[in-house]
């Protein structure tokens, strides 16, 4: 029997409402809201079936401001969701935003908390870089720029999970701070470098830092480079020559004549120790 001539059973009307991603189409399919806790009810068994549904957890913000709810009971109950339903809820944007558009409502304390709670889930997921993509978006969205401790919290996790992509991806954020030590930065790269010369999610985040310094403190990256990276194993390393050549590429047309020059200089010295240095000659 279909559902014509009959008033739809509950968990109809959730999966209806779950399926919904434009406004006017609540008020077609016959859900209009009214401000009352079977609103709360249906919108959260909506929220729990399709999590990643945007327009349910707008409402869900709409029907809490028209209620006069407690924004404080609504963080405490999701902070409280825990078993499958919380797992799949904390990967998802949506619960996060949600969670940090209460917190900022309540107060600094609550947006701490917040941000303890993100990153410890960062920390016991640490496989799942998209969680990072996640934070990066929180931190941007609600402008947490100004957070304390953040270089040590995120050069920790690299040190233990040097292929996580999206902390490399949250430390450039950090890194382009105007207050950010640039140099100081380069070295913590240097040394997961030095553990892993082929981690190409590191070279490209020093990359991205060397396109940050002036023109004099890049002369003197690639005079460091030769010594920090003077082991052999490190100089047959592509990812070695294509940041000197990533480097030297930055510099100014009026400049490059002399740089190219040095660069000449310098391979020449290397392939006088290693004359089957591929990447060396690749870079003359």
């Amino acid at each position: 029997m279909g559902l014509a001539g009959r008033k739809p059973t509950e968990d109809e009307q959730v999966r209806q409402i779950a399926s919904i991603h434009c406004p006017r189409d609540l008020v077609v399919n016959g859900f209009c809201f009214g401000i009352s806790e079977n609103s709360f009810h249906l919108i959260l068994k909506a929220i729990m079936l399709n999590p990643q549904n945007q327009l349910l957890w707008e409402t869900r913000r709409w029907l809490l401001q028209a209620y006069g709810r407690s924004r404080k009971l609504e963080l405490e109950y999701f902070r409280a969701l825990d078993g499958e339903a919380g797992a799949i809820l904390k990967k998802s944007y949506e619960i996060w935003f949600h969670r940090f558009w209460l917190a900022k409502a309540i107060g600094p304390e609550a947006t701490k908390q917040e941000l303890d709670s993100i990153k410890n889930f960062l920390v016991t997921n640490p496989d799942d870089s998209r969680l990072w993509y996640i934070f990066i978006e929180i931190v941007q969205q609600f402008r947490l720029r100004d957070l304390g401790g953040e270089f040590e919290f995120v050069d920790n996790f690299l040190t233990n999970h040097p292929m996580a992509c999206g902390a490399w991806a949250y430390r450039k954020l950090l890194v382009q701070s105007p207050f950010a030590n640039k140099l100081d930065a380069l070295k913590f790269t240097d040394g997961i470098l030095l553990g892993n010369v082929n981690n190409l999610d590191a070279w490209t985040h020093r990359d991205d830092i060397c396109d940050m310094l002036d023109l004099n403190e890049k002369t003197k990256e690639l005079e460091n480079m030769k010594n920090v990276y003077a082991h052999k194993d490190y100089r047959t390393s592509k990812y070695f020559w294509f940041s000197r050549q990533f480097i030297a590429e930055s510099f100014p047309e009026e400049l490059r004549t002399n740089i190219a020059n040095l660069e000449l200089q310098f391979s020449h010295e290397v392939l006088l120790f290693d004359i089957e240095n591929y990447y060396a000659w690749f870079h003359r």
